[in-house]
């Protein structure tokens, strides 16, 4: 369970740097990763923007989980 769990993490995490810096990442991904600490956003960014999208997608899981259980036979 756990390790599904990472999966996604690492997933969304990939997802979300490709698609937001893709050009960066083909261009100059060495220096894109060295300019991460003078981000506006902060240092952490990649890590907390991946953990909201997560918690916004596990919520959705949830209530998906809840109405599938629920169901009336």
């Amino acid at each position: 369970m756990i390790k599904r769990e990472i999966k996604i993490f690492i997933f969304i995490f990939l997802f979300l740097a490709l698609s937001v810096h893709f050009n960066a990442w083909l261009m100059h991904p060495i220096k894109h990763i060295k300019l991460l600490s003078s981000s506006s956003l902060g240092v952490w960014h990649p890590i907390y923007l991946t953990f909201i999208i997560y918690s916004i997608i596990g919520i959705l899981r949830l209530i998906i989980l809840f109405f599938k259980n629920s169901k009336v036979n």
